[in-house]
């Protein structure tokens, strides 16, 4: 029963902002990450990934109540598509969760991934979810994103990848370039 509450909140949280605020107002992201151990994790990360792509004060949530450390430890497993997808909207929420994210080193797992994984869906994911934060970045993060590793994952990136996420990469490519 759990999991098709879940997958009818994923559903309708797909739709746009007001749907996510309505789940971000009733349920909040902290139930929502809490039920991410549970056999209905998959559907609670797609709740997780339309809510905070929505919704800057759902990552701020996230962020508070140690999302990125749960997220963190649950890229080695069958989620990791999810879990790069909502790396990304965290990453582009503003630099100061961006920053988290860097701190807790789950950039740098995410880019040691997608240099590594042989599922090319993953390797998407983790494409965007480093160009968002390559072209989202401050200078001195961006420092940080190559000492971490982006610039291999990028390369690797680039080989694998559509269109869309190639022009995103050339934006990272020119914001690493301006940092000097």
């Amino acid at each position: 029963m759990r999991s098709d509450c879940l997958l009818a909140l994923s559903h309708l949280t797909e739709g746009g902002s007001e749907a996510a605020k309505l789940v971000l107002e009733q349920l909040g992201v902290g139930a929502i990450l809490g039920l991410v151990e549970d056999k209905s994790a998959a559907f609670a990360l797609r709740v997780l990934g339309n809510v905070c792509s929505e919704s800057v004060p759902a990552v701020d949530v996230l962020v508070k109540a140690n999302g990125i450390k749960k997220l963190k430890s649950l890229l080695t497993g069958p989620f990791q598509e999810d879990i790069c997808w909502i790396v990304s909207n965290i990453a582009i929420a503003g630099n100061k969760y961006l920053q988290e994210l860097l701190d807790s080193d789950t950039l740098k797992d995410l880019c040691s991934l997608a240099i590594s994984t042989e599922s090319q869906r993953t390797t998407q994911e983790a494409g965007w979810a480093i160009a968002n934060a390559c072209t989202s970045a401050t200078f001195p993060q961006i420092k940080q994103l190559i000492e971490i590793g982006a610039l291999p994952a990028i390369v690797k990136i680039l080989k694998n990848s559509d269109a869309g996420l190639k022009l995103m990469i050339l934006k990272a490519l020119y914001q690493i370039l301006m940092c000097g």
